[in-house]
């Protein structure tokens, strides 16, 4: 099977995972909101399951994702889908998944930028709102490469920063409650259920991440990147997951309860006058990294819908359109509040998307690579452009 010799740089395929790792951090677990719902608040067993949730997400499918995209040189998630399963079908389907699930998953962005500004700032929720919108248009419109510069500044300050706010939680004595719970296997809830919900629930919420952020991974040349690229997927989204979760445990029970969990720790501990605004800072960080990847994932998509083509105006203008749109029908939704949308809205997304990317993308990419290295097909970038989906099972393919 051959390959192409030119691999990508690595401080590229860096960048790709930290817009990966950014992009997955997001409202969710930098509020501490994920991390109670898919660890902490089953106990001492919530800070390794979600692990088996990640592992699952990047060698399952986010693997497959990268590695089909680079052969088929598609890096969009409909043109993905319409070249992995061979039928328009599936492309059409999976647009309306992501169409109806992005205003929530944008909303979580839009909710936690603006109420966390509200509340350690003052001023009115539609101003942060205002605020918001202008710093991720400025982003998106300096395009994908950019980008992933960018998330790679912000993925290493987040990480920086939440060792800091580790080391304090220990620092001030509250790691000696997790260390109880781990020595007496503390459990809220049956193993069973723990991993149902902790682990295979968590795939199949996050299993799509790699196809909302396709295009930052464009960069990728061969197998040997696609690889690199997930196993930095994996070290940087694993050492924020465990640190959060960390710091969830340690405030137990009632840190679950909260709408804003890392705000009630960090008003728990007394948080020194340096402390609450490196908390802020990782929450916003976090949140318009999200949004970047975001705005450009689906901004890249929908510029390549039939009647957006046909507009005479330039890309740049189409994507401040587009994510100006993206932007005003998402803070709607955020008015719903923080916890109905990561707690009702994300579980219904993961049920939206598990047939197709979840079971689909395991199952079909599985099957396929067997019969690519049994036909010995070539694994260059762009090796399946011109071929049908499935040609990979005809007995002459090569």
């Amino acid at each position: 099977m051959n390959n192409v010799k030119n691999a990508a740089k690595t401080s590229a395929l860096i960048g790709a995972a930290f817009t990966f790792m950014t992009g997955w951090f997001g409202g969710g677990w930098a509020t501490g909101q994920l991390a109670g719902k898919y660890g902490a608040r089953f106990g001492w067993a919530g800070l390794f399951v979600p692990m088996i949730g990640v592992l699952l997400i990047i060698f399952a499918t986010t693997w497959i994702v990268l590695e089909f995209s680079r052969l088929y040189n598609v890096w969009d998630y409909a043109n993905f889908m319409g070249c992995f399963y061979g039928h328009p079908i599936f492309k059409g389907i999976f647009d309306v998944i992501q169409i109806l699930g992005l205003p929530l998953t944008f909303a979580g962005c839009v909710a936690t930028f603006a109420s966390t500004l509200e509340e350690y700032v003052g001023g009115a929720y539609m101003m942060w709102v205002g605020v918001f919108a202008i710093l991720v248009m400025v982003s998106v419109m300096w395009g994908t490469a950019i980008l992933n510069k960018i998330s790679t500044v912000m993925g290493v300050g987040i990480l920086i920063l939440l060792i800091a706010i580790f080391a304090f939680i220990i620092k001030s004595g509250y790691g000696a409650n997790v260390s109880e719970m781990v020595a007496n296997r503390v459990m809220y809830d049956s193993y069973g259920s723990t991993f149902f919900n902790g682990a295979i629930g968590l795939y199949m919420l996050s299993a799509g991440m790699a196809l909302s952020v396709l295009p930052c991974f464009e960069p990728i040349q061969t197998r040997k990147d696609v690889t690199k690229t997930c196993l930095f997927n994996l070290l940087f989204v694993s050492v924020f997951i465990v640190i959060v979760t960390f710091n969830m445990l340690a405030f137990m029970p009632q840190s679950v309860q909260e709408a804003v969990p890392m705000m009630y720790i960090m008003k728990t501990m007394g948080a020194t006058s340096w402390m609450m605004p490196i908390y802020v800072v990782v929450v916003l960080l976090a949140v318009l990294s999200t949004a970047n990847a975001m705005c450009t994932g689906y901004g890249r998509r929908f510029m390549n819908f039939q009647f957006v083509k046909k507009i005479n105006s330039s890309d740049q203008k189409k994507m401040i359109v587009i994510s100006l749109l993206i932007i005003a029908i998402s803070s709607l939704v955020s008015m719903l509040g923080i916890t109905n949308i990561f707690y009702t809205g994300f579980t219904i997304m993961s049920y939206m998307n598990t047939p197709l990317v979840a079971l689909g993308v395991p199952v079909v990419g599985i099957c396929k690579l067997i019969q690519i290295r049994r036909r010995n097909c070539s694994l260059e970038r762009g090796a399946f452009e011109n071929k049908s989906s499935w040609f990979m099972f005809d007995k002459n393919a090569q």
